[in-house]
């Protein structure tokens, strides 16, 4: 049976509760708004999507390999913006800087992706994001909503997120399944770097 699998950087505390308070910024929601919970916030790093079981086990041994050779990440808040730029916005994301290791590490994971499961590399540069919110009906996304989203920075406290970088440890390879209130995450393995 394939499996909607994807590998995430999971969120320091120290990082995910201040951008949990985002939520409270929206109270009145016209946007119709699916939060993500504290728990299932993390940073994507790559989406293999429909994973067969044999192809899983592969998928393992190889991210395993790789995150052995390479070095703890860090991750340095940016901002709280929408997504993606320039389109519709769907999400509502906090985004982080991409290190040379960050990309390179994603490169790795795109080879990988692409000797087991034929997912062709991505076009652009990853941008590291962590999702806080789904947008059920973009077209409702008022000017209010946008000028929301470029204040609540200040009043969450991220001129002190952004000013540390974060050391993570280890990395998750999730599978992803549909749930009433959106997707609900399972992890799979914890692969640690080196």
């Amino acid at each position: 049976m394939p499996h909607n699998v994807f590998l995430a950087l999971p969120l320091p505390i120290k990082l995910a509760l201040p951008l949990s308070r985002a939520r409270r910024y929206f109270i009145h929601d016209t946007a119709g708004l699916d939060w993500q919970g504290i728990d299932d916030m993390h940073v994507t790093l790559y989406f293999f999507g429909e994973t067969r079981d044999i192809q899983l086990v592969e998928l393992k041994k190889q991210i395993g390999k790789t995150t052995s050779e390479i070095e703890r990440l860090k991750l340095r808040y940016e901002c709280i913006t929408f997504a993606l730029p320039g389109r519709v916005p769907k999400i509502i994301w906090a985004e982080f800087t991409a290190t040379d290791a960050y990309r390179f590490f994603v490169h790795e994971l795109s080879n990988i992706g692409f000797s087991i499961a034929g997912i062709k590399p991505p076009h652009k540069d990853i941008i590291p994001h962590a999702t806080l919110a789904r947008i059920r009906t973009p077209e409702e996304i008022s000017l209010d909503d946008v000028s929301r989203v470029e204040r609540i920075e200040s009043q969450l406290g991220v001129p002190d997120l952004s000013a540390r970088e974060y050391l993570v440890t280890y990395c998750d390879l999730l599978v992803s399944r549909p749930a009433a209130s959106g997707s609900r995450y399972e992890l799979l393995e914890r692969f640690y770097f080196k």
